[in-house]
């Protein structure tokens, strides 16, 4: 089966071409959905450590002026139409996305080997970081972390069952805010290390 075009990225920026939000953010959208169309199906070994596609990337710029929704929607709109691939919605609770990634448990062949891998891929869009995220959740933040580093296991406490998992994690996210929401949302421990230190930063005037 031929390809349609040469390059995915090269052909969704000349898609979003003439609207209203910049290069970057459609560069980094566009990299958002390659990442979340790969799912964890492929990764790359790095010494003693394995790097899935995953990203977490955050469009920012003030708000009205840099169209960061636009950017974020025509994407999604791309990826909704992908079969086999799982979203999360705007708004939610750690609880209800938890509930989400177990649902979204599939597997798939690794090709040469016969092994089957199971995993568990989801993908967030959020165009405002502040109802994803709501207000210096620490707990949720440290669960974000978690998943951006695609462990082979991750067990969490539940109320009825005790101590649960979900196997193979691979967590995406795209989302945007305006700059000045960033300190009243994100607590101290957030910043310099731990969940921002796992976010691209794509930034506007």
């Amino acid at each position: 089966m031929s390809r349609e075009i040469n390059d995915w990225l090269s052909g969704y920026l000349k898609y979003t071409e003439g609207s209203e939000p910049p290069r970057s953010y459609h560069t980094w959208v566009g990299l958002s959905l390659i990442a979340g169309a790969l799912q964890r199906r492929v990764h790359l070994k790095w010494g003693f450590e394995t790097i899935y596609p995953n990203l977490f990337v955050v469009l920012v710029g003030p708000s009205g002026k840099t169209r960061k929704g636009i950017a974020i929607r025509l994407g999604k709109d791309i990826l909704s139409d992908v079969a086999g691939i799982t979203l999360v919605a705007n708004s939610t609770n750690r609880e209800a996305l938890v509930k989400k990634m177990k649902e979204s448990n599939a597997n798939f062949n690794v090709p040469g080997t016969g092994r089957i891998e199971y995993h568990c891929s989801v993908t967030a869009f959020s165009e405002e970081l502040s109802v994803f995220l709501g207000q210096k959740d620490t707990k949720f933040l440290a669960n974000l972390t978690d998943w951006y580093d695609s462990n082979d296991k991750w067990e969490y406490e539940t109320i009825s069952r005790g101590t649960d998992f979900i196997n193979g994690v691979c967590f995406n996210f795209l989302g945007g805010t305006a700059p000045d929401w960033l300190q009243s949302m994100l607590p101290q421990e957030a910043i310099g290390g731990g969940w921002t230190a796992r976010v691209i930063f794509v930034v506007e005037e």
